[in-house]
């Protein structure tokens, strides 16, 4: 258990507002070998579906400029302006993929912590020569808990990736003797088979040793963040103590419950409405549920929303006043309904099923009890 420099305990998990901080800093969970995976896929890919388009175009590219060199005397000017050419056109073929590549790299670094900018990354007040000392930088490495660590990873990846490519080129060493008395044009393809197979080879070892690595630094990330009892008593008392927050707190809480519970309204088998004033929505699954369920309630405005949710999603609006007025007082959303309402909900499901599904208002029928 992580310990402070006074020797309490870190053993309460981090807040919200202590992540929203460390994330302010640019002290996320990332893991650079999970971006070089990805990379790496996306490099076998490329690799089985545009090396024989790439290596078709650049045999046709050379063979044009071996002709061209047999019709045209060549001097210094021509020579060079066959080599900037020839770079031109080479750009063309393999930048598009090195374009791919960046952007997946960008992709998997960008999904694994999102995109915002860290306005402290920087320490504030420290001269640049210190921020950009690689020494200092050295020294955190070398000297701190996390080397072993990281040697282990490092030495286990070089023993994997090392043994993967090995067992590859071993399994193709009679292949790679016969080099140099096969055909020419079969040459390429062969040694185009080896590299894809050992492109997708290491990189799915290598992917799976990334997620391992993520896997562990977002642990080691919660654990950094890690703060003691008395840390997690001075926050609370810090946003307690500011009563705008409180209130923006408890504002965007009562939203989130409000649009959750107006989402539901989808889901629910009929709304009993007042007509106006009140709107309670009720689902119901035979044999799933032991009794009818309020899914979502509301009076005037949310009312209001409520009705007009359950007429884009085609659920039957009944009134019912009386029932209604109950449903609202009596029951709180999210539980089922008590007894004494079973009747009167009964003959609405069945009047419901009765219009919209018989099978289901024959069950409903053969008995009001759930």
């Amino acid at each position: 258990m992580a310990e402070t420099p006074e020797g309490q305990q870190r053993t309460e998990p981090p807040t919200p507002k202590r992540l929203e901080e460390a994330r302010l800093r640019g002290q996320v969970a990332k893991s650079a070998d999970f971006t070089a995976a990805a990379a790496l896929v996306g490099a076998a890919v490329l690799l089985a579906a545009l090396s024989l388009p790439i290596a078709r175009s650049l045999a046709r590219l050379l063979e044009g400029y071996l002709r061209w060199g047999t019709t045209v005397q060549l001097n210094e000017e021509s020579v060079w302006g066959l080599a900037w050419d020839f770079l031109y056109r080479l750009l063309l073929l393999i930048l598009p993929p090195l374009a791919l590549l960046l952007l997946l790299g960008v992709g998997a670094e960008v999904g694994q912590v999102g995109l915002r900018w860290a306005a402290k990354k920087f320490p504030q007040g420290l001269p640049l020569q210190t921020v950009f000392n690689p020494f200092v930088g050295l020294r955190r490495i070398f000297l701190s808990g996390r080397s072993a660590v990281e040697l282990a990873k490092s030495l286990l990846k070089i023993v994997l990736l090392t043994g993967v490519a090995v067992h590859v080129l071993w399994s193709r060493v009679e292949e790679l003797a016969q080099l140099g008395v096969i055909p020419i044009r079969q040459v390429a393809p062969l040694l185009r088979e080896i590299a894809l197979e050992l492109t997708v080879k290491v990189a799915v070892v290598f992917l799976g040793l990334a997620l391992a690595d993520l896997f562990y630094q977002r642990y080691r990330y919660r654990e950094d963040l890690r703060m003691t009892r008395q840390e997690v008593r001075d926050e609370l008392k810090q946003t307690e103590g500011d009563p705008q927050l409180k209130s923006r707190l408890r504002s965007l809480l009562q939203q989130r419950l409000r649009r959750w519970m107006l989402q539901r309204v989808r889901q629910a088998d009929v709304v009993v409405t007042n007509p106006t004033h009140v709107a309670v929505a009720l689902q119901y699954t035979p044999g799933a549920m032991r009794a009818p369920v309020v899914v979502a309630k509301g009076a005037d405005r949310i009312a209001e929303q409520i009705r007009h949710i359950a007429c884009q999603a085609h659920v039957p609006i009944v009134e019912n006043p009386p029932l209604a007025w109950s449903l609202y007082r009596s029951v709180e959303v999210d539980q089922e309904i008590p007894e004494r309402l079973f009747a009167a909900v009964a003959e609405v499901l069945a009047y419901v099923y009765h219009v919209y599904n018989r099978a289901k208002a024959q069950r409903v029928l053969q008995g009001r009890q759930w």
